[in-house]
């Protein structure tokens, strides 16, 4: 908001420096003076030639386009605030850990949604989306309850995720981990990196399905998108990626919409003050892009510019 209120100072100190609507203005200096000004602020050029009219009609849509963007930014950053504390209260790594194989079984309600371009059961390890994490390998042998001053390692290495799992579950028939309390896992397990990364692949990836607290066959089920997709998801999972996260995004999309606006406004304040002494008309058409994965259809603005 520091920034809105600089602008409104500047609007104050250009109307107060305002030269006489009389004044024999020299076209090639006052022009350019009323161009750089409407560049850092829409209808300060204006203000500065005299003409408090389109200046008050640029300078009002501007703060109004600055107070509608910071409004969508509020809104964006409640909701990923909102998203970030529901994942850390309903999705769990240990628990991922524990329960990544548990539909591997052909009778799973998401069991396709994890096979692999072979038709097996996808291993994590050979994803391309992976989380690092701290690993003590001698946790659980040494029945320390907390892992620290591990090494750190990502779930989608192909050279050491395989001993590590091993390691922690010692599931060899890959059907779930051999632990039954996913707090001794614990002792394997330290820090998790915990970043965008993480909070986009939870909500998007098969492969961190089964960190959900409620992932498991009697409440999980299998949705097929555009493209043929098979995702597994629950109840947790879908509310966290199409409610919190999806409006996260929308507002995101609007605050930068109204950048783009803001933008426009600049440039068509500062092309009106170029051929303000001209007197030509300024003859401005907008139309818009469609975008379908947009919620209001809008991929983008077209502005042409031309005089009558």
């Amino acid at each position: 908001m520091q920034f809105y209120k600089k602008y409104i100072i500047l609007v104050l100190l250009v109307s107060i420096c305002l030269p006489n609507q009389e004044k024999d203005f020299s076209y090639k200096k006052d022009q350019l003076i009323a161009f750089g000004l409407s560049a850092l602020f829409s209808g300060s050029g204006q203000f500065y030639l005299g003409d408090w009219k389109k200046g008050l009609i640029y300078s009002s849509v501007e703060l109004f386009e600055w107070a509608y963007r910071y409004n969508y930014l509020d809104k964006n950053e409640f909701y990923v605030d909102a998203y970030k504390e529901y994942a850390s209260n309903h999705w769990n790594f240990n628990k991922w850990v524990k329960d990544y194989y548990v539909f591997n079984d052909t009778g799973s309600s998401v069991y396709e949604a994890f096979l692999d371009n072979n038709n097996e059961y996808a291993d994590p390890w050979h994803g391309a989306h992976g989380v690092w994490f701290e690993y003590c390998a001698d946790g659980g042998q040494d029945g320390e309850p907390i892992c620290e001053n591990g090494i750190y390692i990502s779930t989608a290495d192909p050279n050491n995720m395989a001993a590590v799992y091993d390691n922690i579950c010692g599931d060899e028939e890959r059907n779930g981990c051999d632990e039954e309390y996913i707090d001794f896992i614990s002792s394997y397990v330290g820090d998790v990196i915990v970043n965008h990364h993480l909070y986009e692949g939870i909500g998007k990836y098969n492969v961190y399905f089964s960190g959900w607290d409620d992932a498991v066959d009697s409440t999980s089920w299998i949705v097929i998108n555009d493209n043929n997709y098979k995702i597994a998801t629950s109840f947790n999972k879908q509310y966290y990626e199409h409610t919190l996260r999806l409006k996260a995004k929308q507002k995101s999309d609007m605050a930068e919409n109204a950048l783009t606006a803001i933008f426009i406004n600049h440039a068509v304040s500062m092309l009106d003050v170029l051929i303000s002494k001209h007197n030509k008309k300024l003859n401005l058409k907008f139309s818009t892009y469609f975008d379908p994965n947009n919620l209001y259809g809008i991929g983008g603005i077209k502005l042409n510019v031309g005089f009558k």
